[in-house]
């Protein structure tokens, strides 16, 4: 036996990830750590007793894709497992969000197929660099201190039986059974926060931290696995009233809120918000909400990004759908066509694309094609990130320092893309999108506002 199918294998049995004569389905993208899961996981299937079945979802989003799928379904054969190939064509309609639309296309279909074959378990490559990237990522976001934890070996259907394991030794298991593998372009593309993480900042903070980045975010796990327990602990001593995450309208007790002590009540928010209208929320989100309500104002609402508004109602904090941005004539915002993307704004303002050469305008780089960008004015809680800065800032503070009258501060217009504001028009663009880091053509934007 391999060393590292003794290893997955020891961890399977200590987890308690398998149990004996289990069905599982194996998610393939044909990628190097997927592949190796499905090999590791055939090796190991007299010593566990497994029934296996391969899967491997074709988003639609690249020409290569029905080639990939067919390669994938080839291994599959080889091993003389049976193969499903999911395909979808919905996600290469869409102008924005399509990585959370993959995502949780691909939950649905697990589900289902898991259900339709009476399978136990899916098993993904998720592996040792994939948790180190999504713990940085939530700590990038700004989350609470209880939510820095990473994927779990087992969470709902799916087991991670590679966690502990290193990119590079699933490469070099694959070579030792001479087995090729399949590269993703986009896997390489900077637009994607993961992938610059990835490529740009891991390897910097494992040298920095002399080879032990992981141990180092593991302690950090563990002491916020510490924290949501002693989170829980209260809150099951100081029930706090609510309503169910499934059903509108969303509101919760403000009075029961304020007795809890600050770190339970801080956590209670972010998981209140979380449940009911997903989507990233930073720590200095839930805090400015914390402190308005220990301010006592009865009424105040705050614009949290991907569309929520919390608002306090008297006794209650309520959250919803921020409501459409209208004209006085009731129409609801216009999208505007430009070449690889479109743009969403007020229908009173203008918008046009300008040419790269022209005079003018606000120019971007790195925008996705076949984004939406949100054309709007300030909002209380954004920030931006200045390129000659390390990290965002308050984008009122920026204009300040800018020396922008505060009357104008309200009236400039404000490039969004997924909440982010990336462009201050007509003078300042984000880090990220001031300068070229691949070969995605530049935006340059003309906009009047009405």
């Amino acid at each position: 036996m391999h060393p590292l199918e003794r290893r997955v294998l020891r961890t399977v049995r200590r987890e308690g990830l398998i149990r004996p004569a289990a069905r599982g389905l194996v998610l393939v993208s044909g990628g190097a750590d997927s592949l190796a899961l499905l090999y590791l996981l055939h090796a190991l299937r007299g010593p566990l007793n497994l029934t296996l079945e391969v899967v491997h979802f074709d988003h639609g989003l690249r020409p290569e894709s029905a080639d990939e799928a067919e390669w994938v379904a080839k291994r599959a054969a080889a091993l003389e497992l049976p193969v499903h190939i999911v395909r979808t064509e919905h996600l290469a309609r869409l102008k924005s969000g399509v990585q959370a639309a993959a995502r949780a296309w691909r939950g649905a279909e697990t589900r289902r197929l898991l259900a339709q074959r009476e399978k136990h378990w899916a098993a993904t490559g998720h592996q040792r660099e994939d948790q180190l990237e999504t713990l940085l990522l939530k700590f990038l976001r700004g989350a609470h201190i209880s939510h820095l934890e990473g994927m779990r070996a087992r969470g709902g259907p799916y087991i991670r039986p590679l966690l502990q394991t290193r990119r590079e030794e699933l490469t070099a298991y694959l070579r030792d059974q001479g087995v090729a593998w399949l590269e993703d372009p986009s896997n390489q593309s900077p637009k994607y926060k993961r992938n610059r993480v990835r490529h740009e900042l891991l390897g910097l903070l494992d040298e920095l931290a002399d080879g032990g980045l992981a141990t180092r975010l593991a302690q950090v796990e563990s002491q916020s696995r510490q924290v949501a327990q002693l989170v829980e602990h209260t809150l099951r001593a100081h029930p706090v009233r609510q309503s169910a995450p499934d059903r509108p309208p969303h509101w919760i007790e403000v009075g029961d809120l304020l007795r809890l002590p600050p770190l339970a009540r801080e956590a209670l928010l972010h998981r209140f918000v979380a449940e009911r209208m997903p989507g990233a929320l930073d720590y200095a989100q839930v805090e400015r909400a914390m402190r308005l309500l220990e301010r006592g104002a009865p009424l105040w609402s705050l614009d949290w990004p991907h569309g929520r508004l919390l608002k306090r109602r008297g006794d209650r904090l309520l959250l919803q759908a921020q409501p459409s941005l209208t004209t006085a004539d009731g129409d609801a915002v216009r999208r505007h066509r430009l070449a690889e993307w479109w743009v969403s704004a007020p229908a009173s303002w203008g918008v046009r694309q300008l040419p790269p050469e022209a005079n003018g305008g606000l120019t971007l780089y790195n925008v996705p094609p076949s984004c939406v960008l949100q054309l709007r004015q300030r909002r209380a809680g954004d920030r931006f990130h200045p390129p000659w800065k390390r990290h965002t800032v308050k984008l009122s503070a920026f204009l300040r320092d800018q020396h922008y009258p505060l009357w104008e501060r309200e009236q400039l217009p404000l490039v969004v893309l997924e909440g982010h504001v990336i462009g201050v028009y007509p003078r300042f663009v984000a880090q990220g999108y001031h300068r070229p880091m691949g070969a995605t053509r530049p935006l340059r934007l003309e906009i009047r506002p009405g």
